[in-house]
């Protein structure tokens, strides 16, 4: 297990010093966005940061932010319509028609349950900014979901992810299946990580 772990954390830390550039690209396309546009990046001894540019004592800086209704523009031109989820009858038969309606209608009716329009939009802001978005989906076997026949079990479940705490070895690979692993970090309390 220790090399396991060994390995993971050396993979963790190779994968983020590749995207240290990138994220501070993005760190600043965000201040741009949020109005702080007199920001820079800045090299120190820990790699690139976001600071503040003083302005002179003698000028007041006039700040006018054009890029949030850009933004919102590029957003709502990808959010106008949502993914379609299409199914192929296997034969003209009636009775593979009606299933292949029966389960448009069922990811239409699980898509509205489970708010898939909230977390798109999530992914498709982080998309806008940084030219990066994901959605996240996986089995969730705390979700407990009753079957007719009285079982309970887990259930599908999804939601966006910040790019900044995406991590993968080949950044020139366009495609992220095509990744040998992919790694999410994230920074957590220990009270967390022990609940």
């Amino acid at each position: 297990g220790k090399k396991v772990v060994d390995w993971a954390l050396s993979e963790f830390e190779r994968c983020k010093s590749l995207k240290t550039r990138v994220t501070s690209q993005w760190n600043l396309n965000l201040n741009m966005l949020f109005g702080k546009q007199w920001v820079e990046i800045a090299s120190g001894a820990q790699g690139p940061s976001i600071r503040q540019q003083q302005a002179p004592k003698w000028k007041r800086r006039k700040t006018i932010n054009r890029l949030r209704s850009f933004q919102r523009t590029e957003c709502s031109k990808l959010q106008s319509t949502l993914p379609s989820i299409v199914a192929v009858p296997s034969t003209a038969e009636d009775e593979d028609v009606r299933a292949a309606y029966a389960a448009e209608q069922a990811w239409q009716s699980y898509a509205e349950v489970k708010r898939f329009r909230r977390q798109y939009n999530a992914a498709i802001w982080w998309a806008v900014v940084t030219g990066n978005g994901f959605l996240k989906v996986w089995w969730n076997s705390a979700l407990k979901v009753r079957l007719p026949d009285g079982e309970d079990q887990g259930d599908i479940d999804y939601r966006k992810v910040s790019p900044l705490n995406i991590f993968i070895p080949e950044p020139r690979e366009r495609e992220i299946e095509d990744q040998p692993y992919v790694i999410e970090a994230y920074t957590r309390t220990v009270e967390w990580a022990n609940s």
